[in-house]
């Protein structure tokens, strides 16, 4: 079976011209030369100062890279990347025509005739752009659709058309974040969340906006919090705090029903933790690695 489901809080920036290279590989996390047309990408745009800005993924089309990011914000990502354009040969363009959709599950792979071997592995179709998800294999597909052939999607054999909410909750129980609702504008570090750890992050490529900070973090052993995939017994209130005992060591992210994803604290996780009259059980996903005690 196939789950499926459009995000449409994700929308696309077109980048094209013949610096697209040079220009996005200053930026961005990961390493732009691994992009082709069979493999596309994940990746962070930060601040100067290391905080998170903006999750992307990107996809080469023709002679054009898509930029997938959150949808109601893309005006606000042109006008960032127009800032570090001066000069380069780059054409920034929103294309609010196309549509992102998630799919998940054990045929995904097979269905679409993506390479399980190949994190980002890419097909081009007339009716639609798929490609595995890189950031964990478990996450299956994204899929790009333009306006046209959105309906014909829901008619596919095989697909099961669910609302965005399963595909929350289905994250969550990964511990995968997405978007600025939990990866938080200007006050998320990346290697809390651990972007490093689902290949948004290129540590032998150059200079990139936020690489110094983002380099100390880690060779230093600076991350003291990680934002972890959590449940709980009782409904909760976001805006109650994560506690042991009487001491606070977490604050939550998002939840959908019992799943959702914290920001706890390292020393506090062989700790009970609670939140209200909830207990709070911190689950440490098979992806995440953790500094030795």
């Amino acid at each position: 079976m196939i789950y499926c489901t459009e995000l449409t809080n994700r929308g696309v920036l077109k980048v094209a011209g013949p610096d697209r290279f040079v220009f996005l590989q200053g930026l961005l996390t990961n390493d732009v030369s691994r992009l082709t047309s069979d493999t596309s990408l994940y990746s962070l745009l930060l601040t100067p100062q290391g905080k998170h800005f903006f999750d992307l993924f990107l996809v080469a089309v023709g002679d054009e890279w898509w930029v997938e990011g959150d949808r109601y914000r893309l005006e606000e990502l042109k006008k960032k990347l127009s800032l570090y354009k001066l000069r380069s040969n780059v054409s920034l363009d929103i294309d609010l025509d196309q549509h992102i959709f998630s799919l998940w599950g054990a045929d995904v792979v097979a269905a679409f005739d993506l390479n399980d071997r190949i994190p980002g592995h890419t097909q081009h179709t007339p009716l639609w752009h798929v490609y595995r998800d890189p950031r964990h294999p478990a996450l299956g597909a994204r899929m790009i659709v333009a306006a046209d052939h959105v309906a014909g999607l829901s008619h596919c054999e095989g697909l099961t058309m669910v609302e965005a909410d399963e595909y929350r909750y289905y994250r969550y129980g990964l511990g995968v974040p997405e978007s600025d609702a939990e990866l938080l504008v200007d006050k998320s570090i990346p290697l809390e969340n651990g972007m490093d750890e689902l290949n948004a992050i290129d540590w032998q490529k150059g200079c990139y906006m936020g690489q110094e900070l983002t380099s100390r973090t880690r060779y230093r052993g600076l991350v003291r919090k990680r934002l972890f995939p959590v449940t709980v017994n009782a409904t909760v209130n976001v805006e109650t705090k994560i506690v042991a005992g009487e001491n606070e060591v977490g604050t939550w992210r998002s939840l959908c029903r019992e799943r959702g994803l914290a920001l706890i604290r390292l020393e506090a996780l062989d700790k009970e933790l609670t939140c209200g009259s909830a207990k709070v059980t911190v689950v440490q996903p098979n992806w995440m690695v953790l500094p030795e005690a």
